[in-house]
């Protein structure tokens, strides 16, 4: 949300709005708003500096504007209810115009096109796998977790049956379709994305799997690059890796992950593989955290039970530090 604010949507239905690191310390909780639905917010994306929007139950999305100081809700965009909650979004910008595309429980996109202060459905793109990676889990989930904007309106999807998928946004078109790993017995929790290095996170089953991936992508291809299982007890037969990000810094690229022993770990990430640090950084008692990393004021968001903030370095050989924790 700029690089003021950040916000997190919760389970219990509510949406907490944060200010970033100041003088005074962070973070610090600036507002508190509901969705109409009162359900969990599952989504949660930015339009611009002073918009964005949520998950909304079932049928529907939340649009939110800052008016005057606070953010107040402008209304609402609904779908059919046959496409369960959004899970996921992201914007793009094309000769044709601004577009919101989310992604939905039942492994489809819809895809938006802004017109002044309201959202336009265009279509729904079906991008659940042909070849859906075995689980389980049942139902086998197909959730769109994950969305990234590309280059040229491309949108890059990442989804619970496996597949990451680059879509055009404009024609609705599957333009690459890629299953991250033919061994894997969990999907895709989250992506990230610098250059043409894009980052996987997903749940490592067994000693043999691993829980982050990284890939190069180009205008036709995703080719591997590497791939490590971040864990520290080896007794734990699986381990979620909830989410990663890319952070670019002086002298290399530093990736964060976020595994359920309720650990943060960081190293480089570069066109030749991983390096993770050692020491990964306790964030909660157990579980993983959502991350956010604000490249213009140098700050790392964790939220678990807590909210942790942590300062990125200049440099990416020096270790990361904690700045405060909020409730």
């Amino acid at each position: 949300m700029g690089a003021e604010r950040f916000a997190v949507g919760r389970w219990d239905g509510s949406v907490s709005v944060y200010r970033d690191c100041t003088d005074t310390g962070c973070p610090r909780p600036e507002q508190v708003l509901l969705p109409p639905s009162r359900d969990g917010v599952q989504m949660l994306a930015l339009l611009d500096a002073d918009e964005f929007v949520t998950s909304n139950g079932m049928n529907s999305l939340a649009i939110w504007q800052r008016v005057m100081g606070k953010y107040v809700l402008q209304g609402t965009a609904t779908y059919h209810d046959s496409f369960g909650a959004l899970r996921s979004a992201a914007t793009t910008r094309t000769p044709e115009g601004d577009w919101l595309v989310a992604g939905t429980h039942s492994g489809h996109l819809l895809v938006w096109k802004r017109e002044m202060a309201s959202l336009r459905l265009v279509r729904a793109v079906d991008l659940r796998s042909n070849n859906p990676i075995p689980t389980d889990i049942c139902p086998p989930p197909k959730d769109i977790t994950s969305l990234l904007a590309w280059t040229n309106g491309r949108i890059i999807a990442g989804s619970e049956d496996g597949d990451v998928s680059v879509v055009d946004v404009e024609t609705g078109t599957v333009l690459i379709r890629k299953q991250y790993n033919n061994a894997a017995k969990r999907g895709i929790n989250s992506l990230s994305l610098h250059g043409d290095l894009l980052l996987l996170a997903n749940c490592s089953v067994g000693s043999e799997d691993k829980n982050l991936w990284l890939f190069r992508i180009s205008e036709t291809k995703i080719t591997l690059v590497d791939s490590v299982n971040l864990i520290q007890d080896q007794a734990n037969t699986q381990v979620f890796n909830f989410s990663a990000v890319l952070v670019p810094r002086k002298g290399g690229l530093l990736f964060f992950a976020s595994t359920q022993e309720g650990l943060l770990w960081f190293g480089t990430a570069s066109a030749t593989g991983l390096a993770v640090f050692p020491n990964p950084i306790r964030v909660a008692s157990e579980g993983g955290a959502a991350l956010r990393a604000s490249g213009s004021n140098a700050v790392l968001a964790a939220a678990a039970h807590a909210i942790r903030t942590f300062e990125i370095p200049d440099e990416w050989s020096r270790s990361i530090a904690p700045v405060e924790a909020a409730d």
